[in-house]
C-alpha cells in the first residue's frame, strides 16, 4: 500500500533533521496538513518538502497575513540540483495566490542565510537576551505581589489563558501572532523541552503569563506577557521569589544593531505592503523601482509613495531608487523592531 503524503513528508523530515520522535509526532499531529505542504516528487517518492504555516503579523498599524516556512528539506540523494530553490518559488507563487503578504523563516544554520537571500529573503527579526538580577528591578512598594500558579502542561491550556495570551500578543506593534491552536502546540512543545508555564494572578484575575525554563540553577524567560508594565515588573519579582533565583535571562526584541539575527522575511505582495507603509508614514516621499523577483514578477516595477498613498507605474520625470526584493524588505522593517518568538525552531 502506497504511503500517504503526510507519511512520506514525515519520513523525509526524520531523515533530514535531528528532532526527537516526540517532537516530530507532535508537529505532524498538531501543525502539518497536506493543504499547507509543498512537495516535489521524483522516482515515485517525495524528495523535497516544506510547509507554509499560516500566521499573522502586526505591523504598520494593522495586521497582515503571513506564512512561515517550516520543515524545508531535501533528500540527501537529490541535493545540489536546485530542487529547494524551485520549491520555494512554487511556495511563493501559492502564497501570492492566497493573498499572503509576507513569507518568513528561521534558517537552521548560519550558512543558509545567503542561500535564502537568493530567493529574496532578508534578515529582519532579531532577538536579544537580557540578564536581570533581583536588585536591578526598580523598587516600588506600592505594588502588591502577584500570586504565582503553575500550569499542568499534561493538559490543554485553559481557554482563559489562551485568550489572555492572544490579547497581549496583539498589543505588540510588530510581532508574529499566535492563534489559539498555536498556543496549545507551543505549550506541548515547551513541556517536551522541560519548560514550565506560570500564571501571575491577583484576586483570581490573570495579570501575567510566563513561558520559562529552570535548568541547573539558571532561569530563562522565553516569553512574558503582561497586562501592564507594572504587572510585568510584579511578575519578574514573583519569578525571582518563586525560583529563589538571583538572576534570570530574558528573551526580548532587538533593533537592527542589537542582539543577534534570528528570522528572515520576503515580500510576497509588494504593492499591498507599500500601501500600508504609505498610510503609516504619510509624510514620506519615496520613489523606488523593484527588480529581480523571478517567482512573482508582478512585484517588479516602479512605485511612488506620496501623501499617504502608493501608486504603481513609471513617471519619466521622476528618479526612482533601485531596490532588490531583499533590500526593500530590509529597508521597510529596519526601524520596526519585528519580533518572532516561540516558533518551534
Amino acid at each position: 500500500m502506497a504511503m500517504s503524503m503526510r507519511e512520506q513528508v514525515k519520513q523525509l523530515w526524520k531523515l533530514c533533521f535531528q528532532d526527537t520522535d516526540d517532537f516530530v509526532d507532535l508537529y505532524f499531529r498538531m501543525r502539518y496538513t497536506d493543504e499547507i505542504n509543498s512537495a516535489i516528487e521524483m522516482d515515485g517518492r517525495v524528495v523535497a518538502a516544506l510547509q507554509r504555516v499560516p500566521y499573522s503579523l502586526t505591523c504598520f498599524g494593522t495586521v497582515i497575513p503571513v506564512a512561515y516556512i517550516s520543515g524545508a528539506c531535501t533528500h540527501p540523494s537529490y541535493r545540489k540540483h536546485g530542487l529547494m530553490r524551485r520549491l520555494l518559488a512554487e511556495a511563493h507563487r501559492e502564497m501570492y495566490r492566497q493573498g499572503i503578504c509576507l513569507s518568513t523563516l528561521i534558517p537552521a544554520e548560519e550558512g543558509l542565510k545567503q542561500y535564502y537571500a537568493r530567493s529574496g529573503y532578508a534578515v529582519c527579526f532579531r532577538q536579544q537576551e537580557k540578564l536581570l538580577t533581583a536588585c536591578s528591578l526598580p523598587v516600588d512598594n506600592s505594588l502588591s505581589a502577584l500570586e504565582i500558579r503553575r500550569i499542568d502542561l499534561l493538559k490543554s491550556l485553559p481557554e482563559n489563558l489562551v485568550h489572555f495570551a492572544c490579547e497581549q500578543g496583539y498589543k505588540q506593534p510588530c510581532s508574529i501572532q499566535h492563534s489559539s491552536e498555536d498556543w496549545q502546540m507551543i505549550a506541548a512543545d515547551h513541556r517536551l523541552d522541560g519548560g514550565e508555564v506560570l500564571v501571575g494572578e491577583e484576586g483570581g484575575n490573570i495579570h501575567a503569563l510566563v513561558f520559562c525554563k529552570y535548568q541547573e540553577g539558571e532561569l530563562t524567560v522565553k516569553e512574558l506577557l503582561a497586562d501592564t508594565e507594572a504587572d510585568e515588573r510584579r511578575m519578574l519579582k514573583a519569578l525571582f521569589r518563586y525560583y529563589e533565583a538571583g538572576a534570570l535571562r530574558r528573551i526580548l526584541p532587538a533593533g537592527p544593531d542589537e542582539g543577534y539575527a534570528l528570522g528572515m522575511a520576503r515580500l510576497i505582495r509588494v504593492e499591498e505592503i507599500l500601501r500600508l507603509y504609505a498610510v503609516r508614514y504619510p509624510d514620506r516621499y519615496w520613489a523606488l523601482e523593484v527588480t529581480g523577483d523571478e517567482a512573482i514578477p508582478e512585484n517588479n516595477g516602479f512605485y511612488l509613495l506620496e501623501q499617504g498613498a502608493c501608486r504603481k507605474g513609471r513617471d519619466e520625470h521622476i528618479d526612482y531608487e533601485p531596490y532588490t526584493l531583499a533590500g526593500l524588505t530590509e529597508s521597510l522593517f529596519r526601524d520596526e523592531r519585528p519580533f518572532m518568538n516561540l516558533m518551534l525552531n
